[in-house]
């Protein structure tokens, strides 16, 4: 069970990190300023579903991505020099 619950908090703390959503949130108030909260809960939707395609489609598509691009997932590590 242990293994289970270990990939999806993986990628969750991940995808957390990316995004950021502790950083973004003054910059989407501050971008969408004099927007009515109408408009400011569209915006926020479009930007949701346009991430969720982006991140969807690299799911399905970026294994070959990196493979165009002769990249490695080891390529990414850093190694601590001890």
């Amino acid at each position: 069970m242990e293994n289970f619950w270990t990939f999806p908090i993986t990628v969750f703390m991940a995808f957390f990190a990316i995004m950021n959503p502790l950083v973004n949130i003054p910059i989407f108030v501050k971008l969408t300023e004099g927007i009515d909260e109408k408009g400011k809960k569209q915006i926020a939707k479009t930007a949701n579903v346009v991430a969720f395609i982006i991140v969807t489609a690299f799911i399905l598509v970026g294994k070959y991505i990196f493979e165009i691009f002769g990249l490695t997932i080891p390529a990414f590590k850093v190694f601590a020099e001890s």
